[in-house]
């Protein structure tokens, strides 16, 4: 599924040390404090690692624990350490690569290998009365429009849920569109 590389390097800035900070005791009345304390002293004492993600072929979408980042690998993001992340690699004409990742190393590194869709189709999406900043999401990532015309490769025979949305006026529209392999087909989404 991919490989995993490990590099050793130290991270500069993080110390356990919670210097200048005097807790209050726990009859103090002031509990909030008390927890704010806490929660300052475990930021100080979790360390981050810096983890950088390659792909194979590069220039896949990076979601980490299902949340896009909006960047492409290879790619750099900091994270808590020991904590295991959800990680999926989106790339037009591949299939997504879905693991999981615990770095336990300062600057670890990932890198997983894409496979090629084993049968696309081609799809051109219209957006109708999309305004002038709509988003598209197909199979739930965002990927850029493409002008008219041209089409994005999908996995063939599979429905793929395609969405438009326009933030500013809150019109959108959804589909689930299944087209068979080495096929074209146009879509027009009607936001409304």
């Amino acid at each position: 599924m991919g490989l995993h590389q490990f590099r050793c390097k130290k991270s500069p800035g993080k110390s356990g040390a919670t210097a200048g900070l005097t807790p209050k005791p726990a009859n103090s009345g002031n509990a909030q404090a008390a927890g704010t304390l806490q929660q300052t002293e475990l930021a100080a004492t979790s360390p981050e690692y810096t983890v950088t993600i390659y792909s194979n072929p590069g220039g896949a979408r990076v979601v980490i624990d299902g949340n896009d980042t909006g960047e492409f690998t290879p790619v750099r993001k900091t994270v808590k350490a020991n904590t295991p992340y959800s990680l999926r690699l989106v790339k037009e004409g591949y299939t997504d690569l879905v693991t999981t990742i615990t770095p336990t190393y300062e600057a670890y590194s990932f890198t997983g290998t894409l496979q090629r869709l084993p049968r696309v189709a081609s799809l051109i999406i219209n957006i109708v009365n999309g305004g002038a900043n709509p988003e598209l999401r197909i199979a739930g990532v965002p990927v850029s429009i493409k002008p008219s015309g041209d089409a994005y490769l999908i996995q063939a025979e599979v429905g793929v849920k395609i969405q438009a949305r326009n933030k500013t006026t809150g019109l959108s529209a959804e589909t689930t569109i299944t087209v068979p392999a080495d096929q074209r087909k146009i879509v027009d989404l009607y936001l409304k």
